[in-house]
């Protein structure tokens, strides 16, 4: 039942100060220090230093977009389609090499992904290493994957009654098991790194009087934790689950009141610009917190609840990112 949740890219930080000061909306300005008497830099240093940051948080955000990508390799968010994976997995598994995933583009495309991301000088701790690795075993596998389904869209097993493809399909199988955990260890790497750049991120929210883009990440966090607490049909039956979401969402609700008041303060202080679409963050949370009460009297509801969760993701993503 667990789907694929979409992941916040991390803010790009900017520097300098704008004639509104808050009007353009940087999610995540350099920190001051906390070193009261930490030496002053130059000009030229600061932005060097700042620049940095914001390589790092760009190397980051690409990171993002494969990690979005690749999920939804190795779990469908439709059901029907998910059975269907699960089902030709297991076929390829115990032989038909007619069975196997026709995708391997997305790897290709992984590949070329990674190699340009690790190309860049700075690093990412943790993640860099686990991709390097990542990038091991798609060169490995990669080339057979493709070349069994060179194999079978030309249909070649007619020539040789499928002895090549049968051949094939062997390292094929053992490549798609190394892949996942490639896969495990690369999620875990990164679900690691957006813990630590969140914590940054709220810091820098409330240090800064950024209380709009704090509210909203409190939102986003608050219904992330919703769906945590079902793994399957059966934990809408768990009172404690229930219970432990209920209590979540009334919170939720709450900072959606907060979210809803900053904003209008920002708008009739004409502090908003051509990037905001908090209010479409917003109504796509609010839409959240409505599925959750359909969701919890009938499970059936929970693919429009993380969809309406995506939605929220996917909007803040577009409003960052540009």
């Amino acid at each position: 039942m667990k789907n694929k949740i979409i992941s916040l890219m991390v803010a790009l930080s900017f520097f300098g100060v704008t004639a509104c000061d808050q009007s353009e909306n940087t999610i995540e300005k350099p920190q001051a220090s906390a070193e009261k008497n930490k030496p002053q830099v130059s000009l030229e240093e600061n932005k060097s230093h700042v620049s940095t940051e914001a390589s790092v948080s760009d190397k980051i955000n690409k990171y993002v977009n494969l990690y979005n990508i690749l999920g939804d390799y190795f779990h469908r968010d439709d059901e029907t389609f998910e059975k269907w994976r699960v089902q030709d997995v297991a076929k390829a598994k115990s032989g038909d090499y007619k069975a196997i995933n026709d995708k391997s583009y997305i790897f290709k495309d992984a590949r070329d992904t990674i190699q340009g991301i690790l190309s860049k000088p700075d690093t990412v701790d943790g993640v860099d290493e686990v991709a390097k690795e990542y990038l091991g075993i798609i060169d490995e596998y990669l080339p057979n994957w493709q070349e069994l389904e060179a194999y079978n869209k030309a249909k070649k097993y007619e020539d040789d009654n499928g002895v090549k493809g049968k051949m094939l399909l062997l390292k094929y199988n053992e490549g798609q098991e190394r892949l996942i955990v490639a896969q495990h260890n690369f999620v875990k790497s990164m679900d690691d790194v957006m813990e630590k750049e969140k914590e940054k991120r709220m810091a820098s929210f409330k240090e800064n009087g950024q209380m709009l883009e704090w509210h909203t990440n409190q939102a986003l966090d608050k219904a992330e934790k919703i769906i945590q607490q079902f793994e399957s049909f059966d934990d809408f039956k768990n009172k404690n689950k229930i219970n432990k979401a209920n209590s979540l969402l009334a919170e939720l609700d709450t900072t959606l009141e907060a979210m809803d008041k900053e904003y209008n303060i920002r708008k009739d202080e004409n502090k908003l610009t051509y990037r905001d679409n908090w209010d479409d963050v917003h109504a796509s949370l609010v839409t959240f917190t409505g599925e959750y009460r359909e969701t919890r009297k009938d499970p059936k509801h929970y693919n429009k609840m993380i969809k309406s969760y995506n939605d929220a993701i996917g909007e803040y993503n577009q409003m960052v990112g540009r």
